[in-house]
């Protein structure tokens, strides 16, 4: 009765072009509401506009890697780790630590697939899993004796010489007419600067025979 213009639909304004609050599009049928931390609204097409880390379109998923709730949560699965629903971290074979970046005690290498026992009394390791032997042990699981290194641990020095042979212990077998604990001394009955002289009556100094 008043001739006030009574906008129809979601529109309002003095002529009717505009539209109420969270509507939009050009005939104002468009919902909106924007959700904090979450999307905004485009202002003309009242398309949903996702915030940092929310995807789809209606920015109701976490953008790769991205999880929980608010999707705030950064996981990226790799060689070395899984991701939960909720984004946490699960280490993969012999990875551990917070970030799965580090190997478990006795695995090494960038794939923590290299084992080496920390506890043997045979070896340590070094920072790449390899065996460094203790001692003068040898050989690829260190049960061998460097040369000239005898008996169970190893600590039997003996090297061939011409007095004496070493046995797989490590003992001296004398050899020709040498005797002693270190054949060092001749034999009875032998004497000269090799031990290859006899003795015989009337015998004194060693000749040609025996140097």
């Amino acid at each position: 009765d008043h001739g006030n213009k009574i906008c129809n639909g979601k529109r309002t304004g003095a002529n009717c072009t505009e539209c109420i609050q969270d509507w939009y599009g050009l005939d104002c049928s468009v919902n909106c509401t924007a959700v904090p931390n979450q999307y905004t609204c485009n202002s003309t097409t009242g398309e949903k506009v996702c915030e940092t880390h929310w995807t789809g379109s209606e920015c109701d998923s976490c953008s790769p890697n991205y999880y929980g709730a608010n999707c705030n949560t950064f996981c990226q699965a790799s060689a070395a780790m899984n991701c939960s629903d909720t984004g946490e971290k699960e280490c993969l074979g012999h990875f551990t630590g917070q970030n799965c970046s580090l190997c478990e005690t006795g695995w090494y290498g960038s794939g923590c697939d290299l084992y080496c026992d920390v506890n043997s009394t045979l070896w340590t390791c070094d920072d790449h899993g390899n065996k460094i032997c203790s001692g003068e042990r040898a050989g690829t699981d260190c049960t061998d004796c460097k040369q000239g290194w005898f008996g169970q641990d190893c600590s039997v020095e003996c090297t061939d010489t011409e007095k004496y042979k070493c046995t797989d212990q490590g003992d001296k077998t004398c050899t020709s007419n040498w005797n002693g604990p270190n054949c060092d001394r001749c034999k009875e009955m032998y004497f000269g600067p090799n031990c290859t002289c006899k003795r015989e009556p009337g015998r004194a100094e060693c000749d040609n025979e025996g140097v």
